[in-house]
């Protein structure tokens, strides 16, 4: 297991809180294996951002991560 496997599963099983994405968690939330608390302390923007130094000169493989990221939408942003 990866660290936020580790951590979801632990979470699973009531031992620890986890920070995560709403959209990676939302079908366990609406199951009920998972509750969201602290909601005060989660995002209030819509997606997460990638900020760089300038549209001009983008390295190629930041441009491909960006084009990948957009293309795969991963946990449905």
């Amino acid at each position: 297991m990866r660290g936020s496997r580790i951590g979801l599963h632990m979470a699973l099983s009531g031992a620890t809180l986890i920070y995560a994405a709403e959209p990676s968690i939302a079908a366990l939330v609406a199951e009920g294996r998972l509750r969201v608390v602290l909601e005060e302390w989660g995002s209030r923007g819509e997606a997460f951002h990638i900020y760089y130094s300038s549209r001009r000169q983008v390295p190629s493989s930041l441009r491909l991560l960006i084009d990948l990221i957009r293309e795969i939408r991963p946990m449905g942003f």
